[in-house]
């Protein structure tokens, strides 16, 4: 609300649309146990994607780069692997099987 020096009065509502849900795609992967890859791509949310392998107790594979709209993750082992994907709002996991 607004008011200039002769009283008048000015009201304005501001609506942001809401940000598009954070995804992923694909949603799960297959590689061969040592050495394969598959491309990950983050969409929605506000962008500013953050890559990580969660696998606990460690993980068998890792992804590059950490940060942006894509990832690459390379199998350095047998094991299933999780990767976490986050915008600083929402988390995904993705999990990554062994062929």
């Amino acid at each position: 609300e607004f008011q200039d020096s002769e009283g008048h009065v000015a009201i304005a509502t501001v609506v942001q649309p809401p940000l598009p849900v954070l995804a992923v795609s694909p949603t799960v992967g297959n590689v061969s146990s040592n050495g394969g890859t598959q491309v990950f791509t983050a969409t929605g949310g506000p962008q500013s994607y953050q890559w990580s392998v969660v696998t606990v107790p460690g993980p068998h594979g890792q992804v590059s780069p950490l940060t942006g709209a894509t990832t690459l993750y390379t199998s350095t082992e047998t094991g299933t692997d999780t990767i976490q994907l986050s915008d600083g709002v929402s988390v995904v996991f993705i999990t990554v099987t062994k062929n």
